[in-house]
């Protein structure tokens, strides 16, 4: 039991950020005392406080797709627009994974690539038992004898009474609770505010693989096919130049054959779009990287 309590510790000195951090703090509060209905319900609110807040902080690094979220999530706040704020919670894992599964318009075609397929499905579990646990509706019907019972008791009391089915409320089992904190952690609260930062690790590992050419003619013509940089983003291209300028330049330097490869990559993105790597060389020279 000590060392379950000590990693939930270890997990909320990890969170980044302060705000969705007291409401990991409750969750886990709230954990701890068997409440683990308002543990997930606590622990949601964290992930969406998180999304909102790495959200705003792209915004500011001027991401065309998050200007255009938080514009319409910031109206909806300021013009208590209930229907837009509820459609924005419901479609908030297609907005920030691969832009599957939106039920609304006002967001449509935003998504951000901020976390992977695995990791949008490990979420969406979240969501579902946090509905569970603040809407007795979403929860599962009773024994038919027990709708039957109560049935026959409305009936008794007034032939006019509306009819409400019974549900069995949502009882979440303490490992279940405890993996849903794990994975809001690990996935957003504990994670940097980063664009496309699945394929930016992707294509890390295809470059630093063996298959990877060491000519730049022959790793460009790789590079510029669709799957890859063809038809990427300013913002994926630069989070890539800056991951493999920190590989290069980090204190374990890569072996020669991976530092080869890198430079090909760095070459061959440089080639490919001039103005964005001269922007990103002077600013990651200017921090000293």
């Amino acid at each position: 039991m000590r060392t379950h309590l000590k990693n939930l510790d270890e997990i909320l000195e990890s969170a980044i950020s302060p705000y969705p951090k007291k409401y990991l703090e409750e969750a886990i509060a709230s954990y701890r005392v068997g409440a683990y209905r308002a543990a997930i319900i606590l622990i949601w609110t964290a992930a969406i406080v998180d999304i909102v807040e790495k959200i705003s902080e792209l915004s500011v690094d001027n991401y065309r797709s998050t200007i255009k979220i938080m514009t319409v999530y910031g109206q909806a706040v300021e013009n208590k627009n209930y229907s837009i704020l509820l459609e924005f919670e419901r479609d908030v894992l297609a907005i920030i994974s691969d832009g599957e599964g939106f039920t609304g318009n006002n967001f449509d075609r935003a998504s951000l690539d901020l976390i992977s397929e695995v990791e949008k499905r490990h979420l969406k579990r979240v969501q579902e038992d946090r509905n569970f646990c603040a809407h007795p509706s979403f929860a599962v019907p009773r024994s038919q004898q027990e709708q039957q019972d109560q049935a026959t008791q409305t009936d008794d009391d007034n032939e006019n009474a509306f009819y409400i089915p019974l549900v069995e409320p949502f009882e979440p089992s303490a490992e279940l609770t405890r993996t849903h904190i794990l994975h809001v952690s690990n996935i957003l609260l504990n994670q940097p505010a980063k664009i496309g930062k699945n394929r930016v690790d992707s294509l890390l590992k295809k470059i630093k693989s063996g298959s990877f050419p060491d000519e730049v003619k022959r790793a460009r013509l790789i590079l510029e096919n669709n799957n890859y940089l063809g038809r990427a983003k300013d913002v994926l291209i630069r989070n890539l130049l800056r991951k493999l300028l920190r590989e290069l330049f980090s204190s374990e330097q890569p072996n020669d054959s991976d530092a080869d490869r890198i430079c090909v990559a760095i070459a061959c993105i440089k080639a490919m779009n001039p103005e964005v790597v001269m922007e990103e060389y002077k600013k990651d020279f200017s921090k000293g990287l």
